[in-house]
């Protein structure tokens, strides 16, 4: 099966990486910026060039310079070491917003009949909002908890259809 081969999953047909399939990816040259903008509050910007930890099976994947917009909802955790390091872990999940292959003009969610990346962040943070407050079965430790599969009914769909499940295996 191709990246391209249309897929199904709970009733919803997408093209692309398989659901349970995985990355690893190292980030060596990452710069984190952070801005104190409130007392308990910052803004941030991260930019690197990340590299897959192995390489991507010959064929695979999609096309050079298509472009992706991700939505990121994480927890992070620092641990101060000397008075210059911080050992630090995140976790959370990314949503995909929208992309644009090599020979588009535009992004797909500015497509005519596509959803907006605004209109899908406030049903990704509807989503979140419900799972939080709703769903009170679960204890969650982080966003990638709230991604675990509940059972069936547990949380309503806000957003059309239910995001499948991260497994919370490690990599």
């Amino acid at each position: 099966m191709t990246y391209d081969d249309l897929k199904e999953f709970k009733g919803r047909k997408y093209m692309g990486m398989p659901i349970g399939g995985r990355h690893v990816w190292n980030y060596p040259n990452g710069v984190w910026k952070e801005e104190k903008v409130d007392p308990e509050a910052w803004i941030f910007e991260f930019q690197s060039i990340k590299q897959r930890s192995k390489s991507a099976p010959e064929n695979s994947g999609v096309p050079i310079n298509t472009q992706y917009h991700w939505y990121i909802l994480a927890d992070q955790r620092v641990r101060k070491i000397d008075k210059d390091t911080y050992e630090t872990v995140m976790e959370g999940v990314k949503h995909k917003l929208s992309h644009k292959r090599p020979h588009w003009r535009k992004w797909s969610s500015e497509y005519l009949n596509n959803i907006s990346d605004r209109d899908r962040i406030m049903a990704i943070l509807k989503d979140m909002l419900l799972r939080l407050t709703v769903d009170r079965r679960f204890e969650y430790e982080n966003a990638a908890e709230m991604y675990l599969k509940p059972e069936e009914g547990d949380v309503k769909d806000w957003v059309g259809n239910r995001r499948g499940g991260l497994k919370r295996d490690k990599f």
